[in-house]
């Protein structure tokens, strides 16, 4: 697919040409990469955000024409952006690619730490996220909103929980030298959701077959 090249920043059939280009191209490249998380519709709104930036900066006087000025730097654009899912292996839950997701996985293994990224990927990783989300059966959409976004309740079992095994100790009970969670923990959303051994099985599973996805 050959890009076609246009002198006019504003020429609606030849920047949808080349946007459709590229969205191709990086098409290609991610699938090929193993990120088939990523939708059209993220690679084609990145490449729109490179438009703008092209338009707003481009300058009409000069000799190169802007559908090469826009090829250019939206290319750099997307291999940024490329990059950077590749680094985080397009993970839009954030599951390790070395590590089976255990009973006692935490929140920052299992979802994406979206703080230390800017305002708007924040918005684009929400977004495509949520499209994820869509697609998981009820019990595992469940398990992961209660694992995101634990309910007070929670915090107040792990609490209990706590108290119940310092009072243990102190009186020197059988078992009270064990230990408890602390944090909310992928083993202990599944105790409060009742889940047993099986289905905690089940929806670990089906977590993790988003990486091959």
């Amino acid at each position: 697919m050959k890009a076609k090249i246009t002198e006019d920043p504003l020429d609606p059939k030849a920047v949808e040409h080349l946007v459709n280009t590229l969205a191709w191209r990086v098409s290609r490249r991610m699938t090929a990469a193993g990120a088939r998380l990523v939708e059209s519709a993220d690679i084609r709104q990145e490449i729109w955000i490179a438009w703008t930036r092209a338009r707003d900066s481009y300058d009409p006087t000069s000799k190169v024409p802007f559908g090469a000025y826009f090829w250019r730097g939206a290319m750099r654009h997307m291999n940024q952006w490329c990059r950077q899912m590749e680094q985080t292996d397009v993970k839009i839950f954030g599951l390790s690619l070395d590590d089976q997701l255990t009973d006692d996985a935490s929140l920052h293994e299992v979802v994406e730490d979206t703080s230390v990224v800017s305002a708007e990927e924040n918005v684009r990783l929400s977004e495509r996220r949520s499209r994820v989300l869509a697609k998981l059966s009820p019990l595992a959409r469940r398990f992961l909103e209660l694992l995101e976004s634990p309910p007070p309740e929670l915090y107040a079992e792990i609490q209990a929980l706590q108290d119940r095994m310092a009072w243990a100790r102190e009186r020197k009970v059988r078992g009270g030298r064990g230990s408890t969670t602390t944090r909310v923990t992928t083993a202990f959303v599944a105790d409060v959701m009742g889940l047993d051994r099986m289905t905690r099985r089940t929806v670990y599973r089906e977590l993790e077959s988003w990486k091959s996805r």
